[in-house]
């Protein structure tokens, strides 16, 4: 199968990137992938273009202009694309992120091992960076952990590693692939469903959803639904500039906020669900 990518450039970028996200969602987008300048995406060319094109042409956000190039992509060179680009990262001094075909680095107390292929999450963008910042803060043995929307599983895999229990959920086909495989490859267990927010069932302790904003608006209900009395939502995907609006969706649901890390204009946030 061949896909059209779609190279967008913004300008300013911010904040109209995060519209265009929202643009992105509703239109047949298999992946993302965020520059300096925009975003590129990538849309199979066996899917209808017509409406995504339309949504560009159209696309107003106010004080901001977008232009964009078309170009046709071989899927079989994907993973080469991937991997000309993929450099491990470092989460602080002790965890390190690489891909199966880097060397292991012996000076980090911990390495995760994130082949993404299609699916979002190798650390290098800032939201998952600041995730497992956050995370990094826990314990988690025997705790039951929701990754919704897991992408490659990164979130979910690290929690496992350090022996929670571990669900991910992921709108995608190739995301619970992917996700089941680095699983795999960590050597963790992770019960990974393809679906949405329909296919959460029981209740969990900690919720990690690095989504976007409009995603995490619409679910945050459903998760203070599915977290025991005094559990852990974690969430990422979005500005700074939108904290305020998440932080009074989570608090109209039961939920207090307790900390943040930023980076970037981007914010990861640590919520806890009130005790009834």
């Amino acid at each position: 199968m061949k896909y059209i990518a779609y190279y967008i450039e913004l300008d300013p970028v911010m904040p109209a990137r995060e519209y265009l996200y929202g643009i992105c969602q509703i239109h047949p987008v298999e992946t993302l992938e965020e520059t300096d300048t925009g975003i590129v995406a990538f849309l199979p060319d066996e899917e209808e273009q017509e409406g995504f094109v339309q949504a560009l042409n159209d696309f107003e956000f106010p004080g901001a202009k977008l232009t964009y190039t078309i170009k046709e992509f071989e899927p079989t060179n994907w993973n080469l694309l991937w991997e000309e680009n993929f450099e491990p990262i470092a989460v602080g001094d002790d965890l390190r992120i690489r891909a199966t075909f880097h060397e292991p680095d012996p000076s980090f107390k911990e390495e995760l091992i994130i082949d993404p292929k299609m699916s979002f999450g190798t650390g290098h963008h800032q939201t998952t960076w600041l995730m497992l910042t956050l995370m990094k803060k826990e314990a988690w043995k025997d705790v039951k952990v929701l990754d919704m929307g897991c992408g490659t599983g990164i979130l979910g895999v690290y929690a496992a590693k350090h022996g929670a229990k571990v669900e991910g959920i992921d709108v995608e086909a190739w995301a619970a692939e992917n996700a089941r495989e680095n699983a795999e490859k960590n050597g963790v267990e992770m019960k990974v469903y393809l679906g949405g927010e329909e296919k959460i069932q029981g209740e969990f302790e900690v919720i990690l959803a690095n989504i976007n904003r409009n995603v995490l608006l619409e679910q945050i209900p459903v998760y203070s639904r599915h977290l025991k009395s005094g559990g852990l939502l974690f969430l990422s995907g979005f500005y700074s500039m939108d904290l305020d609006m998440l932080k009074a969706k989570a608090e109209g649901v039961g939920f207090e906020f307790n900390a943040m890390e930023t980076k970037e204009d981007w914010v990861a946030a640590r919520f806890t669900l009130k005790k009834s």
